[in-house]
């Protein structure tokens, strides 16, 4: 056998000093080859210098207070003795003085540690191998265990070689020690030998056992067994013995032996019957002494020299019933008035009655001490309830007894019990019982007591409020009248303060008084608000949502309200709850970072101490739309053609609203003489393709897309992309534009053309401005065209403005031509160039005989966007057609973009990406109204 060596090497650091105790090593364990190595670096906490070292340990298997071995050690120490292939725990101690109960403390303690020795193959065969025949085909092997120290770890399993058997090796777990082989020949000889098994393999193999397949008892039970007669206590059965060619033990049968089951204990009795003619066929036999109404099994096996061999398979049999041999239990009277006597009583115990009790008898009397002084009398029921005897003579003394009746008969009559005819005060009630106690009501119930539950007429219950506070409003009482059929009761008292302490008790009362009280003493339970808070108001921004509310009508808040539930829900989402504390009388709270545009719905609940209260009332409100955000622009260069493109758009990812429609601009970026495209698009779905048409082939667009709301129009998306085909040229001169009358400003240095045809306003109430540093040129002759084909503008000294009061209107003077048809343009070069500041108010200026009414105020509306800028205006009258839309750098005037209009246009997306990054521009929109041009301006910084 194996020794395992447990290795200890003990490395002390440096302790302080100090009195008597026990610490615990800082230890750790690793096994190397079959031994564990405990290593212990330190101890925790030990007051003194050297402590004495002992170790304690155990198997897991076993029980620690009964195999715990704790032993001194030294500072490399070996133990031998320990199992193969098991789990120990350990722990390690310094010991200051007396070592005290190390065991217990151990065993105690939650800081064990484990290691694990190694398993090998067991090195003993189990003992004491036996084979017991147990039929003709049938052996039962049995063998001892082996010795733990033999095992070498955990035993899994056996392994039985059988020479002889149907197979040569056969498997049984490793927790039993018998087990069985079916299936052999009779009469053969089989040579059987075991092995114990682990996980590192099978041990050695104990000696043979040889054995002889037969038995020598009867291999077969009798047959035909039956229960041929039943009566109240005794059963008679019958069988057949097995034939000869059943009676395989080879000697004759001398008997038989009878099992009794009783089936209610399960009790079992042995019956042995002797015969004195092994010849004979058939047996009966009565079995006497048994329970009357009884269930029975019954099983019989032959028995030879050698002892009873396999028992029969099992019959049933039931006795007959019989009276009952105990009489009633629990009989008692009950007074219900002057001359009548209610008799209850409980059936016989179980076991006594015999059977069925199905009725029972009272037999009655006058009595004295002594006995009956008259004839007995007898009352029969029917069925087991109570009976009443009615007619009795007042004021005399009777006695009563009864006894129960099965079909078998009756059983014994119960003692003799005295009552006399007299009715006095009642007894107290008993067993008051007290539930369902709510806010203002309880549930009393309780029973009349003993023999004068009938001579109660009635029974008054009273709630007495046990706080001075609820003395007004006085007692709670209830009357209960009491009936013949029924000994328990019940009522509901109500009226009842909340959160209360009660005293209610409960008396029996007849026509010769009272009985004392049973007496409960309970609280009423407090009740939640019955009413939800008051005053609430929900107001709501873009991104947020307050709630104001107060605390509950005072009638509704049924004691100190200390917080309140607020549930919020936004349209198609889930619900949520704040809680908050009751702070104030009223209370507010907000909901932010909201979705705008949104709708949602809040309630508020109060809370108390016992519990919540209903919930208000739902409030649905919505949040303020805000400046949706951009849209999702997507632009596939593949779809977009020479004159038009296809574009895919999604809803913005924060609408913050419900979008009304979309603005949709293209605006050239290669050349800028290509006329830029803006359409409004109406919002139908959350995503749609949209076509653009009427673009200039070969020019670069910025496609840019904004989403528009009850709020504005938001952030756009843009994208570039360049149609196909190739771009047609810029015009080298500007368009002519054909005024049917002549525009002029005066000035005090005139603007005139030395053409033929030369523009002047010949009115006397000329355009003029009120300032002596008034827009001057300083040549009379600034813009001049010699020739049909010359045409020469913008010399040095043609235009310029000294001051920057040069650019005013403030006077209302008209403006008036004379003659309709003075403002010709006969040739291309005759049309004087005006200067970029003549038009500079919100107002139009109009040709001569134009009217005011012909170029109606309008407003120019500027939307400044981080990408671009948004245009719009009124759309005045049917008559006036948008013409041109010019944009300038405020700061030099310079045209930065020029852009020719639709006729019927309102809207108009300029991209700052074309607009050469200046900062601050002036607008200014053309129309033509009956033929007269008007125009309008405005500045956006």
């Amino acid at each position: 056998m194996d020794h395992v060596k447990l290795v200890l090497f003990f490395i002390i650091s440096s302790l302080a000093s100090g009195g008597n105790c026990v610490c615990i090593g800082k230890s750790s364990a690793r096994v190397i080859g079959n031994a564990p190595l405990i290593m212990t670096t330190g101890f925790q906490d030990c007051p003194c210098n050297s402590p004495d070292l002992w170790m304690c340990y155990y198997p897991n298997h076993k029980i620690c207070s009964e195999v715990v071995q704790c032993e001194q050690v030294s500072a490399f120490n070996q133990i031998y003795g320990l199992l193969m292939g098991r789990t120990y725990s350990f722990l390690t101690y310094g010991v200051c003085g007396e070592r005290g109960n190390l065991e217990v403390e151990f065993c105690n303690s939650q800081q064990v540690k484990t290691f694990s020795t190694p398993t090998k193959i067991p090195s003993g065969a189990p003992q004491r191998l036996s084979v017991q025949p147990k039929s003709y085909t049938e052996v039962e092997v049995c063998w001892r265990p082996l010795m733990e120290r033999e095992q070498n770890g955990i035993i899994t399993e056996y392994q039985i070689s059988c020479e002889g058997c149907p197979k040569t090796t056969y498997t049984a777990d490793g927790s039993i020690e018998c087990t069985r082989i079916t299936g052999l020949t009779p009469k053969s000889s089989i040579r059987v030998s075991i092995q114990a098994g682990n996980s590192a393999g099978k041990g050695p193999k104990s000696s043979p056992v040889i054995v002889l397949v037969q038995i020598k008892t009867p291999g077969n039970p009798p047959r035909n067994i039956r229960v041929s007669e039943e009566d109240r206590r005794t059963i008679t059965l019958s069988w057949v013995k097995p034939t000869d060619n059943e009676l395989l033990g080879g000697t004759a049968i001398l008997g038989y032996f009878i099992e009794v089951t009783d089936q209610v204990t399960q009790q079992k009795t042995a019956i042995q019957v002797n015969i004195t003619n092994p010849f004979r066929l058939g047996y009966t036999y009565k079995i006497q002494n048994l329970i009357p109404m009884r269930e029975y099994m019954f099983r019989v096996a032959a028995a030879n020299i050698h002892g009873p061999g396999i028992y029969s398979v099992a019959v049933n049999g039931v006795t007959k019933q019989d009276a009952p041999d105990a009489p009633p239990t629990s009989v008692n009277t009950t007074l219900i008035d002057e001359s009548t006597v209610e008799v209850n009583y409980e059936g016989p115990p179980s076991e006594l009655s015999n059977g069925e009790v199905i009725s029972y008898d009272v037999q009655y009397c006058p009595c004295d001490p002594d006995g009956c002084t008259a004839q007995e009398q007898i009352i029969h029921s029917e069925g087991t309830a109570a009976i009443t005897v009615e007619g009795m003579v007042r004021q005399t003394f009777y006695c009563f007894r009864a006894a129960a009746l099965t079909v078998g008969g009756r059983g014994p009559w119960s003692q003799w019990i005295r009552v006399i005819t007299t009715i006095a005060a009642p007894a107290p009630p008993i067993g008051l019982t007290l539930s369902n106690i709510t806010f203002d009501s309880v549930n009393a119930c309780w029973e009349s007591q003993g023999a004068l539950k009938g001579s109660v007429s009635s029974f008054t219950v009273k709630a007495d409020a046990m706080s001075a506070a609820f003395d007004a409003a006085g007692d709670v009482i209830v009357t209960v009248l009491a009936t013949k059929d029924s000994s328990s009761y019940c009522t509901l008292v109500t009226g009842l303060e909340e959160s209360a302490r009660y005293e209610i008790s409960v008396k029996a009362i007849n026509s010769v008084g009272e009985s004392e009280e049973a007496v409960k003493i309970f609280r009423t339970k407090g009740q939640a608000p019955s009413g939800p808070p008051s005053h609430i108001i929900v107001n709501s921004s873009t991104t947020s949502v307050q709630v104001d509310w107060c605390s509950p009508l005072k009638m509704d808040r049924n004691g100190k309200i200390t917080g309140y539930n607020l549930e919020w829900t936004r349209t198609g989402k889930g619900s949520q709850v704040v809680s908050l504390p009751r702070l104030a009388s009223c209370t507010e709270y907000t909901f932010d970072d909201l979705v705008p545009g949104k709708s949602y719905k809040v309630r508020v609940q109060a809370i108390n101490k016992n519990g919540v209260g209903p919930y208000s009332e739902v409030f649905e409100v919505w949040t303020e739309e805000d400046l949706p955000g951009p849209p999702s622009l997507q632009l596939n260069p593949a779809q977009v053609q020479d004159r038009s493109a296809l574009i895919f758009y999604r809803l913005p990812e924060f609408p913050n609203g419900i979008i009304l429609r979309y603005h949709l601009t293209a605006q050239p970026t290669s050349n800028f003489c290509a006329s830029e495209r803006h359409v409004e698009i109406k919002a139908t779905s959350a995503s749609s393709l949209y076509g653009m048409y009427g673009l200039d082939p070969g020019i670069t667009y910025n496609f840019c897309l904004a989403a528009e709301n009850s709020a504005g129009i938001g952030e756009a998306d843009c994208s570039e992309a360049s149609t196909k085909g190739v771009a047609l040229p810029c015009p080298e001169t500007e368009t002519t534009i054909t005024i049917p009358t002549s525009r002029a400003v005066t000035t005090p240095t005139s603007r005139t053309a030395n053409t033929p045809t030369s523009r002047t306003t010949n009115t006397p109430t000329s355009r003029t401005t009120n300032t002596p540093t008034s827009r001057t040129t300083n040549t009379p002759t600034s813009r001049t065209t010699n020739t049909p084909t010359s045409r020469t503008a913008n010399t040095p000294t043609s235009r310029t403005a000294n001051t920057p009061t040069s650019r005013t209107a403030n006077t209302p003077t008209s403006r008036t031509t004379n003659t309709p048809t003075s403002r010709t343009t006969n040739i291309p070069t005759s049309r004087t160039t005006n200067m970029p500041t003549s038009r500079t108010t919100t107002m139009p200026t109009t040709g001569a005989n134009v009217t005011q009414t012909e170029c109606i105020q309008s407003n120019l509306i500027l939307y400044n966007y981080p990408a671009g800028i948004l245009v719009r205006w009124s759309h005045m009258s049917k008559s006036c057609t948008s013409k041109t839309l010019v944009v300038r750098s405020k700061t030099d005037m310079t045209v930065l973009t020029r852009r020719t209009l639709y006729p019927n246009v309102r809207l108009y997306y300029i991209s700052k990406s074309g607009l050469r990054g200046r900062r601050g521009y002036n607008i200014c929109l053309t129309r033509i109204c009956s033929g007269v041009s008007c125009d309008y301006c405005n500045d956006v910084i």
